[in-house]
């Protein structure tokens, strides 16, 4: 079992560093890593790490976006950002 003091230094370790508000989704409401959260999610590795990168665009099926939903703890579509990938140049000006 870990000590308090271990979870604390992992949690201040994980510190967000991506632009993609699905990323800062995963570190602020999970202990997951990105493999984990894909797993979890039925989405494969490298499509999940895409999506955050902004290389493809997230098409996810129902099903993945329903338990990433889950996953995150969003209880409203709402809630979820328009797009997984950090914002484009266009958008960043």
């Amino acid at each position: 079992m870990l000590s308090q003091h271990t979870v604390t230094e992992k949690s201040k370790r994980r510190k967000h560093t991506s632009d993609s508000p699905l990323e800062a989704l995963r570190i602020e409401r999970t202990n997951l890593s990105q493999d984990e959260l894909a797993i979890y999610c039925g989405i494969p590795r490298a499509t999940y790490q895409r999506w955050v990168s902004g290389r493809t665009e997230a098409r996810p099926t129902l099903r993945q976006l329903k338990l990433l939903c889950q996953r995150l703890g969003i209880e409203h579509i709402d809630q979820l950002p328009e797009e997984f990938g950090p914002p484009s140049s266009a958008e960043r000006n």
